[in-house]
């Protein structure tokens, strides 16, 4: 049972590195001058998932209070989790978001 929990753990952390390295090498490629204003508001916005209060929380860049909490205690990840989320994780987008949300919550 040990052994399926660090598997899981160890894939999850794989797939975020994955992630990571996507979006450092999307975010480096040149912009399209024809991108409306609007939308490259709506790409700059960044959110941090780490850990508050001993929960999983969502902030957005910058803010000092989470905009979201879950009901995931950090005592029940892993622990290569735990550390990342110490850290946090840095996430560009909605469905970045939503999948690393549901990595950890589901």
């Amino acid at each position: 049972m040990k052994k399926l929990f660090l598997g899981t753990g160890c894939f999850v952390v794989s797939c975020i590195i994955i992630l990571f390295i996507l979006n450092i090498s999307l975010n480096n490629s040149p912009k399209n001058n024809a991108t409306s204003p609007d939308l490259e508001l709506k790409s700059s916005l960044t959110y941090v998932v780490k850990e508050y209060n001993g929960n999983v929380a969502v902030f957005v860049s910058g803010k000092d209070s989470p905009f979201r909490v879950t009901d995931v205690s950090l005592d029940e990840l892993p622990s290569g989790d735990q550390k990342l989320l110490k850290t946090g994780i840095i996430v560009s987008t909605q469905e970045e978001l939503n999948s690393i949300l549901e990595d950890y919550c589901s």
